[in-house]
């Protein structure tokens, strides 16, 4: 939990924006990364990105595959 917490709350705490960024909560910016497994289980499971949220835009398994590649 500690590793999650030093790569999105403490961020946004320390630039100031905590208020909405860093979490997910009402009337805080949706930009997030879906996981395959539970990443307070084993860590590995922040690899395993099924699709991310970005700018109110779902990325799916084949679009990230496409923007990765420099396709999209």
């Amino acid at each position: 939990i500690e590793a999650l917490r030093t790569a999105t709350v403490n961020p946004a705490s320390l630039i100031g924006e905590a208020a909405t960024n860093g979490s997910v909560a009402a009337h805080k910016r949706a930009d997030l990364v879906l996981l395959g497994g539970d990443p307070t289980v084993e860590i590995g499971n922040v690899r395993r990105i099924e699709g991310v949220v970005a700018g109110g835009t779902w990325y799916g398994p084949v679009a990230l595959s496409e923007l990765l590649a420099g396709r999209r």
